[in-house]
């Protein structure tokens, strides 16, 4: 029945009664198995591999399932705070058990006092940016080098993996994405291409602020990264 907490919560608004493939490839696949986060993380120390981090590893954000996240009681958020990866993608997990599939990256435990991965919030501008292969179409080429285009870039046409179109600014976009389509760059070089493209303020016609395109350019490659269209790669400082 349409009520049941199967068919409303797993199947969703997605259950199409002509698809059966879906239903059968998806939730009553034969001798198919789920796994929790420990589960997981039993399996991999079996394999003898060891975590590195969910591939989605923002939406595993333990401080999101909390309305104020800065005024926890204090046992909770040092508790929190310092425990291991593993701990805490548990807790999000007994909290918020929302996620169908569990997307990792995993590989072999480093031997001699490992650096810690370098993610997103750590990035100093000397990160590499990489733009998803999926992305270098001709069609996508296209229209980052027609110069008589004004109208803001939709990459949700080209990326499949944006559920919603991504309407933004079109001169920032041709920028970055011109930029990567050969190799990637590292952050210092895109806003230092940016810096180039646009030096004056559309309104004053005086030099723009550097630190706030620089700020600009950053908040736009983050975002990007959450979203999919770049890679980061991290390098050291």
């Amino acid at each position: 029945r349409d009520n049941v907490d199967l068919k409303v919560l797993a199947w969703g608004n997605h259950f199409d009664k002509s698809n059966d493939q879906r239903l059968l490839s998806n939730h009553l696949l034969q001798n198919d198995k789920g796994f929790t986060m420990p589960q997981l993380l039993d399996c991999l120390a079996e394999a003898d591999l060891t975590l590195i981090n969910m591939v989605d590893w923002r939406d595993w954000d333990w401080r999101k399932l909390f309305k104020d996240p800065e005024n926890l009681p204090t046992y909770l958020a040092i508790g929190l705070e310092e425990a291991s990866l593993e701990e805490q993608l548990c807790f999000y997990e007994l909290i918020q058990p929302d996620k169908r599939l569990l997307d990792f990256w995993c590989g072999h435990p480093p031997s001699v006092n490992p650096d810690p991965p370098l993610w997103v919030g750590q990035a100093n501008d000397q990160i590499l940016v990489h733009l998803h292969p999926l992305l270098k179409t001709d069609a996508l080429f296209s229209e980052i080098t027609a110069v008589a285009m004004v109208a803001p870039l939709d990459l949700g046409k080209y990326f499949p993996f944006l559920k919603t179109g991504l309407w933004s600014d079109r001169t920032l976009n041709s920028c970055l994405l011109f930029a990567l389509w050969d190799k990637p760059q590292t952050l210092k070089a895109l806003i230092e291409r940016y810096l180039m493209v646009a030096p004056l303020d559309v309104t004053s016609l005086q030099a723009r602020d550097g630190e706030g395109m620089a700020e600009t350019v950053r908040q736009t490659v983050f975002l990007y990264e959450e979203l999919g269209i770049f890679l980061l790669e991290g390098l050291a400082p």
